[in-house]
């Protein structure tokens, strides 16, 4: 990750922000979605044992 900070403005000035807010987004986005459906699954099986 620190590749990209260290060469800014490698893919153009304009493109460059945008594209990296988005991906950063979208790894947030999926990092919070997997978490919420790992714990979920762990409930689950917690539950399942638990009877």
């Amino acid at each position: 990750m620190s590749d990209g900070a260290t060469r800014p403005g490698a893919s153009g000035p304009t493109t460059a922000p945008r594209a990296s807010r988005v991906r950063r987004s979208v790894a947030w986005g999926g990092l919070v979605v997997g978490t919420l459906l790992g714990a979920a699954l762990v409930y689950g099986v917690l539950v399942l044992l638990g009877r």
